[in-house]
């Protein structure tokens, strides 16, 4: 029988983000600097630069859940010039250096569930989109953890398999189906979207299974395209309904402006 998404605790919830933590720590920590400067699948980014980019939005996480106001100011400082707060942190790190940006990972991952956990569940934080609900906030994290991790595995051949995370990321991009399309100035979805992927031998199944959009395929493609971590073309995702079609060329389940999208794999 189909698994119909899944149901977790807040504690479980925060197991399955450290387990994935653990998971990018130990493929990273015995990286030599020739690869840490090695360019990742970013965009610009070495994979120094990849990490340290998850790094520093723990840290300003943290700061959101304990400081809403000095993360406010962060926030207005920045504000329409996304490009400069990219250019600051990226530089920070390469200055730190890529042990001190490593033991910085585990550190700054602790502090933001500690933050977490001492957080009002029903007490919404201030971020860079939205404002989200502190378990949102969360498995936005572990949406950035697997994306920009992935940069760095594609560019060193690390494979990785199907796992709790990629659940949580494919019901961020069906909850993401109506944004994808605000996002690119199209019109909103009239219909809604259901999904049927294949995950570890069991077929997880997100949303209602009479909407007039379906998409079937892998979990972990599906979460490689709603992250733009991949083209539909290096995919093997089946779409049915022509919002569900138009998604798999636009879809973006994070905030903030319009994403890149990447290039098929062949022209590269």
């Amino acid at each position: 029988m189909p698994l119909k998404s899944i149901t977790y605790t807040t504690d479980e919830l925060i197991e399955d983000f450290t387990r994935l933590q653990k998971e990018i720590y130990t493929k990273v920590e015995s990286l030599t600097e020739e690869q840490w400067a090695q360019p990742s699948f970013a965009v610009t980014w070495s994979n120094l630069d990849s990490l340290g980019h998850l790094v520093y939005f723990d840290e300003v996480m943290s700061l959101a859940f304990e400081n809403p106001t000095a993360f406010m100011r962060l926030k207005d400082n920045y504000s329409g010039n996304e490009i400069a707060l990219m250019d600051f942190h990226i530089r920070r790190f390469r200055q730190l250096g890529a042990q001190n940006t490593i033991e910085a990972f585990k550190l700054n991952h602790d502090k933001l569930k500690a933050s977490f956990k001492f957080r009002d569940p029903n007490s919404p934080i201030k971020w860079f989109g939205p404002d989200m609900k502190p378990e949102t906030a969360i498995i936005s994290r572990v949406m950035e953890y697997w994306a920009h991790s992935q940069d760095i595995y594609d560019a060193l051949g690390f494979r990785r398999e199907a796992s709790k995370a990629t659940i949580y990321i494919a019901e961020l991009g069906v909850k993401t189906f109506k944004w994808s399309f605000k996002i690119n100035n199209l019109n909103e979805p009239l219909g809604k979207l259901f999904v049927k992927l294949d995950f570890s031998g069991q077929t997880i199944e997100i949303g209602d299974n009479a909407a007039s959009n379906k998409i079937t395929g892998d979990i972990s493609e599906f979460c490689l395209l709603v992250t733009q971590r991949r083209n539909i073309n290096d995919l093997n995702l089946q779409a049915s309904g022509e919002e569900a079609e138009a998604f798999l060329k636009i879809t973006q389940c994070f905030a903030g402006q319009k994403g890149l999208g990447r290039k098929p794999l062949s022209s590269n």
